[in-house]
């Protein structure tokens, strides 16, 4: 539960602005760019803080019935920006888009600069709860088992061109380098993820599944 000494302790931790690396797409001349950053951090009056936050209330209201069963697995990749997390993450998509409609069920995948986690969910009715928990159990296994080449080059090539695409626009283009850059400290870091990409054969990616750690399981039923 995010309360509010959670909130702080997070925040400490991730707003340290000595720590920040800030990348920046523009045509406004350099000494204008620095002057604009020259008090970030600082405690002055724009300063922004969690401090005088109120403290959280408690709802008024009973939270409503839940009529659906809910199951989650994650698993992490320990590794450095690793395009291979962005593949299985595309190839267990397809393998969840292929299960029966009485179920719902979702991927998401979030790339930090130490690690990747694939968070994969599902959600049923009672009467097909316990399918679906199996069906989420099983997917980073299906997803290795159905692996071929046609798959595999399949899925590199949507994440390239999405990668590329991202790149075609200035905002994108930072936000590429700037990920790179964080994990990486290289401004080539954007430029070897390609590189990387493009190097992934069924034997590394089948590798790499078996690396996963995992996983942290989430459950509620009603």
């Amino acid at each position: 539960m995010l309360d509010q000494t959670l909130l702080r302790e997070v925040w400490s931790r991730s707003h340290r602005p000595q720590l920040m690396t800030i990348v920046v797409e523009s045509s406004i001349e350099l000494e204008v760019l620095l002057a604009s950053l020259d008090r970030m951090g600082t405690r002055g009056e724009a300063s922004v803080g969690i401090e005088g936050l109120p403290a959280p209330t408690e709802p008024n209201s009973r939270p409503p019935p839940v009529l659906r069963a809910w199951y989650g697995e994650a698993w992490v990749d320990a590794s450095t920006l690793n395009p291979h997390a962005a593949v299985a993450a595309r190839l267990l998509s397809a393998q969840l888009e292929a299960g029966s409609l009485e179920m719902e069920m979702g991927l998401r995948l979030w790339e930090m600069a130490d690690r990747s986690v694939l968070a994969i969910t599902g959600t049923s009715y009672t009467r097909q709860a316990t399918r679906m928990k199996h069906a989420v159990a099983a997917a980073v296994n299906a997803a290795k088992a159905a692996l071929d080449e046609g798959s595999l080059a399949t899925a590199v090539a949507e994440i390239e061109l999405r990668y590329r695409l991202d790149a075609g626009t200035p905002g994108g283009l930072v936000e590429q380098v700037g990920r790179a850059l964080d994990a990486t400290d290289s401004v080539l870091g954007a430029v070897d993820y390609l590189t990387a990409l493009r190097a992934i054969t069924v034997s590394s990616m089948t590798a790499y599944f078996e690396r996963l750690t995992g996983p942290l399981v989430v459950e509620f039923a009603p």
